[in-house]
């Protein structure tokens, strides 16, 4: 109550400034303006004072003569705001008023002052398209290259708005080189113009020397461009590099990417330019078989008619870094002659103190496949088709088993790994391990092949799902695979 009855009388100076500025009756705003002169005399009232008066400003800025009058105003220019640490010359900045960023300056305001963000004017001046304050910024001197709190440059932001204005004074006057030397995560301004569709950014960044250049999963600008439908950037970057190189870790070139999310235009540009339809990915699968399985129809059509101009699958040329490159068979004889290397259950031993070892820990076991007293639809690990290989028919096996279930608990927990190949057969798992305290339970099923170490998909029981759950009670998690579409179901029993 007394916090409320001291700040009063400024939300009164507030709210009235606020209405005689809407009216545009400067009277009225004169009268503000000097009950805001007897306010700021108080204890801690300058600053409430300041922020009340700039905010006003930063939506009239026409009427700063009034409101910021030269003599006898409590405005402090040096305030910084106690939440986002902001100075008055970011919000000029984020407003775009040159003539408030002109008397920031002259004011002695701390040019190259970061908020909480970590962000300085220049970062919100381009983040909001004003390419004149980055003008006056940089020629105040302010560091063009400064990186917030999540690695973005101002460069970065003014790529996003698709400012090309904005691009042209950081490059040009700034001196931001236009490829980055050493690209922070994936954020490279010509594959971050490409994915958001700004076709001007695009433009002048190639003519200002940009490269395409590969992100962490080896997708070049054209792969961005293709999966988010931006035609008009396809067209700009056919034939620079990666337009139709397969990515890091699907094996799939741009087309598949318009091939899997319906973007027509972008399958026919690619498709004229000379893209490979018979381009096959790690599963061994085209791109006209991702747009028959999402029903892509105007897609299926180009592809299919561009199929015809083609040789045939086996004389295609896998890509070099292919697991399918040095495949000479069907994959079905080919898997047959690969010995199985599964393992039995590791066994873990354990102290045992009569019978209170489990005093202070708690036994939990989970079976995993077929067992009686399962209800009805509960199966162990079921896998649909979108994952499986051309190995499999009729959800199974012919010979082998590829894959396998990794089954993982908590870090806090000394238990070793427990696998099972897969597709499951008539056997089921079972998976016993202590733990000291259920709230912080959560089990991780990942599905590897039986070579290699790359996770296919993975489902997670996070310490949620087992607040309240009872002895011998059955729950299904769906496995998602790294594009986060659902690829089959485990169920489990506790």
């Amino acid at each position: 109550m007394a916090e409320r009855t001291h700040l009063g009388p400024f939300h009164d100076l507030e709210n009235n400034l606020r209405k005689a500025v809407a009216s545009s009756d400067p009277s009225s705003i004169i009268d503000c303006v000097r009950h805001s002169d007897l306010l700021g005399q108080q204890e801690g009232g300058k600053t409430n004072v300041t922020r009340i008066l700039w905010n006003v400003i930063i939506e009239a800025p026409d009427l700063a003569d009034l409101i910021m009058p030269s003599l006898g105003s409590p405005f402090d220019f040096h305030f910084i705001d106690d939440i986002n640490g902001r100075t008055c010359l970011h919000t000029a900045a984020i407003a775009g008023t040159l003539r408030l960023v002109n008397l920031c300056i002259e004011k002695g305001v701390q040019i190259d002052k970061v908020d909480a963000y970590g962000r300085s004017a220049l970062h919100y001046a381009s983040m909001n398209g004003h390419p004149h304050v980055c003008h006056r910024l940089l020629e105040a001197k302010l560091p063009p290259n400064t990186l917030d709190m999540d690695n973005y440059s101002p460069l970065v932001y003014a790529t996003l708005r698709g400012s090309v204005e904005c691009v042209r004074v950081l490059i040009e006057e700034g001196k931001v080189p236009v490829q980055p030397i050493t690209s922070v995560g994936d954020l490279i301004p010509l594959s971050l113009a490409s994915r958001s569709g700004h076709v001007a950014v695009v433009l002048f960044l190639l003519q200002r020397g940009a490269r395409c250049l590969p992100n962490s999963n080896g997708e070049y600008p054209m792969h961005l461009a293709a999966r988010e439908g931006h035609v008009a950037v396809c067209k700009i970057l056919l034939h620079q590099d990666g337009w139709d190189t397969p990515d890091k870790y699907h094996e799939w070139t741009p087309l598949f990417f318009a091939a899997r999310y319906g973007h027509d235009d972008c399958v026919h540009v690619l498709l004229e330019a000379g893209g490979r339809a018979r381009a096959i990915d790690e599963l061994g699968h085209l791109p006209v078989h991702y747009a028959a399985w999402y029903g892509h129809h105007k897609c299926l059509s180009y592809l299919l008619d561009a199929s015809t101009k083609f040789p045939s699958t086996s004389d295609v040329k896998k890509p070099p870094n292919s697991p399918l490159s040095d495949i000479g068979k069907p994959v079905e004889s080919e898997i047959d002659l690969i010995p199985s290397l599964s393992l039995p259950p590791p066994i873990m031993p354990h102290r045992v103190y009569g019978h209170n070892y489990l005093d202070r820990s708690n036994l939990v076991q989970f079976s995993i496949g077929h067992s009686s007293g399962w209800p009805k639809g509960f199966s162990g690990v079921r896998l649909h088709h979108r994952l499986l290989s051309p190995a499999f028919k009729d959800e199974h096996l012919l010979a082998s088993t590829p894959l396998k279930l990794v089954m993982t608990t908590s870090p806090d927990v000394n238990s070793a790994p427990y696998s099972i190949s897969l597709p499951q057969r008539d056997e089921h798992g079972i998976f016993a391990f202590q733990i000291p305290s259920l709230d912080n339970l959560s089990l991780e099923f990942s599905i590897y092949p039986n070579f290699g170490s790359k996770i296919i998909g993975r489902a997670i029981a996070l310490p949620s799902l087992f607040a309240n759950i009872e002895n011998n009670q059955a729950f299904i998690l769906p496995i998602l695979d790294n594009r986060l579409h659902v690829v089959g179901e485990v169920s489990n029993k506790r």
